[in-house]
This record gives C-alpha cells, sequence and structure tokens, in this order.
C-alpha cells in the first residue's frame, strides 16, 4: 500500500477521534486509568510474569482463570499465591483472572476469604457502594 494523500489522513484522523472519544464515554474513570497504566507498562518495557503457576489438587492443568484453581488458592493458598493472586487482579481489575475470582466470590463463602478478595476486587474495579 502506498503513501496516503493528506486528504486521506486527514479522514482517518478524524475517524480515530471520534471512536476514541465513543470509547472514552462508554468507559469509567476506573478503566480509563487501568488502560492508562497497561500502555505505560507496553511502552516502557515494564512485564511481568503470569505464568508462575502453582499444582492444583482437583485439577491436571491449573490455570488462573479456572474459578476451580481460585478456589482452592483461597482455601489452602499461601501468602505467596494470594500475592500471586493479587498481583494478577491488580494489573487487570476487569480481566479472565479477575471475573474468575468474581464467580468464586458470589458463588462460595470461605470463611474471611471472600468478604476480603470481594472487597478489593470492588476496589480495583472502583464499583465501592
Amino acid at each position: 500500500m502506498g503513501r496516503l494523500s493528506k486528504q486521506a489522513k486527514a479522514y482517518f484522523m478524524a475517524c480515530g477521534k471520534k471512536g476514541g472519544a465513543q470509547r472514552k464515554k462508554r468507559l469509567s474513570a476506573t478503566q480509563r486509568s487501568h488502560i492508562a497504566k497497561l500502555a505505560a507498562r507496553k511502552r516502557w518495557g515494564l512485564t511481568t510474569s503470569t505464568q508462575e503457576q502453582i499444582q492444583s489438587i482437583r485439577l491436571e492443568s491449573p490455570s488462573w482463570s479456572n474459578p476451580v484453581y481460585l478456589e482452592e488458592i483461597l482455601l489452602g493458598g499461601s501468602l505467596h499465591e494470594w500475592q500471586t493472586l493479587c498481583r494478577l487482579i491488580s494489573e487487570h481489575p476487569f480481566g479472565e483472572v479477575a471475573n474468575a475470582l468474581e464467580t468464586v466470590v458470589i458463588s462460595t463463602h470461605i470463611y474471611g476469604a471472600t468478604n476480603l478478595w470481594g472487597s478489593l476486587l470492588k476496589g480495583l474495579r472502583g464499583t465501592h457502594e
């Protein structure tokens, strides 16, 4: 594809600004802030490993986005596992792991743990009541 004309560039820039403004209206301040933090981390090459896996009792291949695995972590996980979970949901409060954690918090009652993690998730998402 060749170079774009000035008119084409102006048209595409106007479309991009319009779409960006519409997306901004759809997203909450917390979501926009989270997206900006992820973009900054990516821009500056700051990455964290999300591949740390702890062995599961019930699953052959555990996954942080699996509610069964997260229930195991909440029931019998160590401080290190809880720190890893906290980091994962802090980095992506609207991501797969956070959604799986929300499922666990809503569907089970683990004394002390479900209230704690539910409150933390609400705070990260900016949905405190």
